[in-house]
């Protein structure tokens, strides 16, 4: 069974303009905790999430928690009973189920049993949950087979064979599912809401290939996106599945500001909230103009008020800010500055602009070259511009990087029209302006690349 629990990353050389959220554990007065005791000979961190319900997404609530190498964490829990995942250096994450007071034991150096449940000092080996919802019985290849051969249908038989898909899938996993829940403990009724997130994935899965109507109507149905499934944590990837084939992809070529508007009447008002949350989160994340946003954030408080996260989402996008053509500065002092009063005072100089912030990685790898560079190029202006940082955090790296010379925080980095102009969306970014203050290069190369001394020397000859 495919793991399902998060959305697909891609890592690049440089880092989106968004500032990267600190993770945190859950921590609101929770009475239930757990132990993670994490053993690793290398050095990245183990990954733990733990799904949230949709009033923990509205409230900003984070899911996320990293465990450094042999360390100890106490990860608090919203349920007595509940599932976390693991990511670490895996061959797939690890899906359990863990009970208030458990000490869980995750060893990175084991080739077999790597997650146990320590008990009196014993460890007792903890499968990936997924192995004890689906024995191997004659029903479960029959129900695979005729997946796989659902899938694969064409022309005039695919209508018909769909309907025999879905006949069968629901006969096998509400057997399944109903066998779990006559059990009435806990772990029993966590394993019976698995079984129905396989079969939703399942069914999306079939539908992303054969775009039924039948398929499309049973996914959006009550059987499984209903408020009491939206509350229950077992659950979410449901909901996530619906997020990535109906608001984070587009299959139907539909704007985001179209789906908003019309995709989600036929849910109650508790789910079309989530939603149309959802669709917001998406304008933002795929870098909307401000004013679109803006317009859909105002529905939504209309329709729905406002809750923690979007008022999370209006700080970032600088909701009560009046768009401008400038740059807002302050600089180490706290004296406040703007970019067109710097390209006065520095008319005649040849000006070398980094874009970076105190939490870009690949940002931070360049500025010992940038130092390097400033030195053999002591007729240019080298100017250090934070994009989308926090104050507190932009002070420390300067101070600890040694720039505070000619080193600004840019305070309206959403309400700016210049950093949607030259579309900053990623950073590190570099900008070269000519001794009249007219962009050169509105992207130049790095510091460290081969090609900027040989920019410069031209510039500098005129």
């Amino acid at each position: 069974m495919n793991k399902y629990w998060v959305l697909s990353l891609l890592t690049f050389l440089s880092c989106s303009t968004e500032k990267k959220q600190t993770q945190s554990a859950l921590t609101s007065n929770l009475p239930e905790e757990i132990t993670v005791i994490f053993n690793s000979e290398g050095s990245e961190p183990l990954h733990i999430t733990t799904p949230l319900t949709a009033e923990e997404i509205k409230e900003n609530l984070v899911s996320d928690q990293n465990v450094n190498p042999n360390d100890t964490m106490k990860l608090a829990l919203r349920e007595k009973h509940q599932i976390i995942y693991m990511l670490y250096q895996f061959p797939e994450e690890y899906s359990i189920i863990v009970s208030a007071g458990d000490t869980i034991v995750v060893d990175a150096n084991s080739d077999a049993g790597k997650i146990s449940k320590l008990v009196k000092g014993k460890k007792h080996i903890i499968n990936d949950i997924h192995q004890d919802v689906f024995d191997e019985t004659p029903q479960r290849k029959t129900i695979e087979e005729l997946f796989k051969k659902t899938r694969e249908l064409k022309g005039d038989n695919k209508s018909e064979g769909i309907k025999s898909y879905i006949e069968a899938s629901n006969k096998y996993y509400d057997n399944v599912r109903d066998s779990f829940l006559k059990a009435d403990d806990y772990k029993a009724r966590i394993l019976a809401d698995l079984v129905l997130v396989e079969q939703y994935i399942k069914l999306s899965g079939l539908n992303n290939k054969l775009r039924d109507t039948s398929l499309s109507k049973l996914l959006s149905s009550e059987k499984f996106i209903s408020v009491a499934n939206l509350n229950n944590r077992s659950l979410k990837p449901i909901f996530n599945f619906y997020n990535i084939n109906n608001v984070i992809s587009n299959p139907t070529k539909r704007t985001l500001a179209e789906r908003y508007a019309t995709d989600f009447e036929q849910f109650p008002s508790e789910i079309q909230e989530y939603f149309k949350y959802i669709t917001i989160v998406q304008m933002v994340a795929q870098k909307y103009d401000r004013k679109t946003t803006i317009k859909y954030i105002n529905a939504f408080k209309e329709d729905y008020g406002s809750n923690r996260g979007l008022e999370a989402l209006m700080k970032n996008i600088e909701y009560t800010a009046v768009e401008t053509d400038e740059l807002k500065l302050i600089d180490e002092t706290n004296g406040k500055e703007t970019w067109s009063n710097l390209m006065k005072k520095w008319r005649g100089k040849v000006i070398y602009v980094d874009f970076w912030a105190s939490w870009c990685s690949p940002c931070i790898a360049e500025l010992p070259h940038s130092k390097k560079l400033s030195k053999e190029q002591k007729d240019v202006v080298f100017v250090y511009l934070a994009l989308n940082d926090e104050e507190t955090a932009w002070r420390r790296a300067i101070e600890k990087h040694q720039l505070k010379k000619h080193s600004y925080l840019i305070t309206n980095s959403k309400s700016s029209n210049f950093i949607s102009k030259y579309e900053i969306n990623s950073i590190p970014r570099y900008m070269i302006i000519d001794k009249d203050g007219i962009i050169n290069n509105p992207d130049a190369p790095r510091p460290s690349s081969t090609e900027i001394n040989y920019l410069f020397t031209n510039l500098l000859k005129k």
